[in-house]
């Protein structure tokens, strides 16, 4: 599938793992027949700061690159497992969606047993998005 996918675009992927694309897929499903689906997803811009903290963080010094070199946007998705436990994902992406790893850098992720209300879950997902708005997320 990614080969045609590249095909279409014409452009080669920066990454192998295109987590954006995943996001959508996720978003457009059915949700009534799946345990694993997504809300909300939004993709922004990494802010200069943000970016210079990021790939700090994930410095190597044997092959003197970051692992997170080619990150440019940041995407924060809105996930619901089992229908009624939700997390909040946040990865950073090059700009056409691929990551070197899908696994998040930022979780958030509630309780099993006491789910919380949507509308706290989605004033977190907000606060997140006005934080990496404004450059100050990565710290």
């Amino acid at each position: 599938m990614k080969k045609r996918l590249k095909k279409k675009l014409g452009l080669p992927w920066l990454y192998p793992n295109n987590v954006l694309q995943n996001a959508i897929r996720l978003n457009r499903q059915n949700k009534r027949n799946k345990s694993w689906y997504v809300l909300l997803y939004e993709f922004i811009p990494i802010g200069a700061k943000d970016y210079e903290a990021l790939c700090k963080e994930y410095w190597d010094d044997e092959i003197q690159t970051s692992k997170y070199a080619y990150a440019t946007h940041w995407l924060i998705t809105l996930c619901y497992y089992d229908h009624n436990i939700p997390r909040i994902l946040i990865a950073p992406t090059a700009s056409d969606g691929s990551s070197p790893s899908i696994s998040p850098v930022g979780m958030t992720v509630y309780d099993r047993k006491n789910p919380p209300e949507l509308d706290s879950v989605l004033r977190t997902f907000n606060q997140n998005v006005e934080t990496m708005n404004n450059d100050k997320y990565w710290k």
